[in-house]
């Protein structure tokens, strides 16, 4: 049998979508209010949360002068999805927003000079973001009485790491290392996650909330 908190999921998810169908869609009897929206993103967003999967960076190698550079063991986790909002829009569907998004990334980084006697190190990076957001709109249609969700857009941004470095001594490389750990995070390591986090939202949009749905009658008291 459904546990209570599926259930009560599946209720909020509901009374989200049907109260976004009924601006469009005569005869049907339902509302929402902001209440329950709170409570959709109160309780969804630990579900949506748990399909995030590690996120492996591919390996990276430079030359920058007489140095090389190689940048391997990329990973990062998501740590939280932060808070959300929902808000119905009259024609249109659903608008929603996620905060404070939190990441954890590291790799390691070894540096070699190609002139003798070749000195080199080799050391860990991590960066880490909490600020990262997400901006989603939510289609609403109606099919045999019954609303279907859709991903019509989700943009996701998220910002500026904070890099600390732990491990080997590169003081002769120092400042050129630094300035190649921040593009790395800055371009493939932000690229990466905007990915993830955007295709994992569209797909339980997609899929899982609608699953939900179509077990109800559109007609439940609320």
């Amino acid at each position: 049998p459904p546990q209570p908190g599926a259930m009560m999921l599946r209720l909020a998810l509901l009374a989200a979508a049907a109260a976004s169908v009924s601006a469009t869609a005569p005869g049907v009897r339902a509302s929402i209010s902001s209440h329950a929206l709170k409570y959709i993103v109160d309780t969804a967003l630990p579900v949506v949360q748990k399909k995030f999967s590690t996120i492996s960076i591919p390996n990276e190698d430079s030359k920058h002068g007489k140095v090389k550079v190689s940048i391997s063991n990329g990973v990062c986790h998501l740590n939280s999805l932060g808070s959300g909002s929902l808000s119905p829009v009259p024609g249109q569907g659903i608008a929603g927003s996620i905060q404070g998004i939190s990441v954890d990334c590291s790799a390691h980084i070894k540096a070699k000079l190609s002139i003798w006697p070749h000195p080199s190190c080799s050391f860990d990076v991590r960066g880490s973001v909490n600020g990262a957001s997400a901006g989603l709109v939510i289609g609403v249609a109606e099919t045999g009485g019954k609303p279907v969700l859709s991903s019509k857009s989700v943009s996701v941004n998220v910002g500026s790491f904070k890099l600390s470095f732990h491990g080997g001594v590169c003081g002769f490389v120092a400042k050129l290392i630094n300035g190649i750990a921040s593009l790395f995070f800055k371009n493939k390591v932000n690229h990466m996650i905007e990915k993830e986090v955007s295709s994992v939202l569209s797909q339980f949009i997609n899929n899982d909330a609608n699953a939900i749905i179509s077990a109800i009658p559109l007609d439940i008291p609320l």
